[in-house]
């Protein structure tokens, strides 16, 4: 895949997360485990 398409994606993904119905944003962590528990949720 070449790197434009690769950061994209990356983009896309990070806005979805960002913005929109996800609000991913609005979440508060004090650890890194339920952050990816989170990413790893919402990314499904």
């Amino acid at each position: 895949m070449q790197l434009c398409a690769l950061r994209w994606r990356i983009e896309r993904f990070h806005d979805t997360l960002k913005s929109g119905a996800l609000n991913v944003e609005k979440l508060q962590f004090d650890d890194i485990h339920p952050l990816i528990n989170a990413l790893a949720f919402y990314r499904v």
